[in-house]
């Protein structure tokens, strides 16, 4: 992971995957409040961590990756991709 949040998958034979740092928000009636969120990785596990947010409410993620053609089918299929950190 870089200074900015962005996850880095190295794949065999290609380009990292660059997933940007997760947007999170929750709708509040007609605003939409920023929930902390990041990715948190521990060994070869990767999960989201977050911030405080309401849990009675849906929580919505605006995904953005670097991922573009055979990158995708790599990274969805690959069981030798793995993350550094």
């Amino acid at each position: 992971m870089n200074a900015a949040g962005t996850l880095l998958v190295y794949v065999p034979g290609g380009d990292p995957l660059r997933f940007h740092k997760p947007v999170v928000y929750q709708h509040d009636g007609s605003a939409k409040r920023e929930v902390a969120g990041a990715f948190a990785v521990e060994g070869r596990t990767v999960r989201l961590a977050l911030g405080e947010y309401d849990r009675a409410m849906p929580l919505a993620n605006r995904p953005s990756a670097d991922i573009l053609g055979e990158n995708a089918y790599v990274a969805k299929f690959s069981p030798r991709a793995r993350c550094r950190s």
